[in-house]
């Protein structure tokens, strides 16, 4: 063999080893790349999701606060007069509101009035018993020592998982003394997380942390 080919060979073998080394170096950073892309846009899509769901909640709040800062409710958690409920709570109000669920607590802890409705089937329906449990006259859903107290969040029902505000009872003056609770609850179910679906244009599903997955 004569030292021009031996020279070939070897300057050949040495491309052959870079081409083959920078391959699967590029093919590292690459899928790298991809990863971070994907791990970037979950996040962003997760975060406008989360965004979505607080927007909901938000204006949940509003509404909430609508209601129990308003001196006929004031009155009605005392009197529990049927004007008010023919007036305010007929089935129409909860399809117009989107809620599935409205509780108004007095000053003692007690439920004085209380309607749960199906928005999908738009019919009145039980209030969960699950859910009574957690109105205890000492929870905080039921208990507002401060006008300024607003609780919300998601509480974890057999059927659904409910989005959930309670709102001291005030004065249309926001004044006091606090005269119970107003709770309102939209349950977070299939046609909800499509509606929140819709908004974000994004393909979203919820599973339960408590529930083994089918």
């Amino acid at each position: 063999m004569t030292l021009r080919r031996k020279t070939l060979m070897t300057v050949g073998g040495v491309f052959l080893g870079l081409v083959i080394i920078l391959y699967f170096i590029s093919q590292t950073l690459i899928l790298r790349s991809f990863t971070q892309i994907e791990e970037q846009r979950t996040r962003l899509n997760v975060e406008r999701t989360l965004n979505a769901l607080s927007s909901e909640v938000n204006a949940m709040k509003t509404l909430t606060s609508d209601w129990a800062v308003w001196d006929d409710t004031y009155a009605f958690v005392n009197d529990v007069n049927q004007a008010y409920i023919r007036s305010n709570l007929v089935d129409g109000t909860f399809a117009m509101l989107q809620l599935n669920l409205i509780l108004f607590i007095n000053s003692s802890g007690q439920m004085v009035y209380g309607k749960a409705f199906d928005l999908d089937a738009q019919k009145e329906i039980a209030i969960p018993q699950v859910l009574l449990s957690y109105l205890t006259p000492d929870s905080y859903l039921v208990k507002h020592s401060d006008p300024q107290s607003i609780i919300s969040g998601i509480i974890l029902l057999p059927e659904n998982p409910l989005l959930i505000v309670s709102y001291p009872i005030l004065t249309s003056q926001e004044q006091g003394p606090v005269r119970g609770a107003l709770i309102v609850g939209r349950y977070l179910n299939a046609s909800e997380i499509r509606r929140l679906a819709e908004q974000t244009e994004l393909s979203l599903t919820i599973a339960r942390f408590d529930r083994s997955p089918p």
